[in-house]
């Protein structure tokens, strides 16, 4: 069966990281949802999709890949796509460690999703769902995850 991971967290908590780790090691196709969410503009992350377009792009390479791990924030645009989701993975990692990590990738301004919305769009997940600490080890987060993972998929 089709296998669709998503995983979200606040910026610099992870996500990304956790997200390619399991394309590398399980041959999943990896989708950040900020290339949907922005057009591809210089500098990045001016200019925002329209919903309608964002979603049917993000549809079409669901379609054509056999397993998929969407990394990033949906909340406030993507519900849609909840029902299509096996697995969720909520990354949470302590502020500070968030706040160096994005410094140390020099972004110029600092998105500091609220926790509250986050809290509130994880209610509307009906598929199985974990939280992991983005501040752990990446091997020993992937190792539970894959854990998580083959799980699912033995109750396909």
């Amino acid at each position: 069966m089709k296998q669709i991971i998503h995983l979200y967290g606040a910026s610099g908590s992870g996500t990304s990281t956790i997200g390619k780790k399991i394309c590398d090691e399980l041959g999943y196709r990896f989708m950040d949802t900020d290339d949907y969410f922005w057009m591809p503009t210089n500098p990045r992350f001016t200019t925002k999709r329209e919903k309608n377009e964002r979603l049917r792009l993000m549809r079409e390479d669901i379609k054509v890949f056999e397993n998929v791990v969407i990394s990033g924030s949906l909340v406030d645009w993507g519900d849609e796509l909840i029902p299509l989701f096996t697995l969720v993975i909520r990354v949470v990692t302590d502020t500070d460690i968030r706040i160096d990590r994005l410094h140390k990738r020099e972004y110029r301004s600092i998105d500091m999703r609220s926790k509250a919305k986050h809290d509130d769009w994880q209610q509307l997940l009906s598929c199985h769902q974990i939280i992991i600490d983005g501040a752990k080890d990446l091997d020993d987060n992937f190792d539970a995850l894959k854990q998580e993972i083959d799980f699912i998929q033995i109750l396909d």
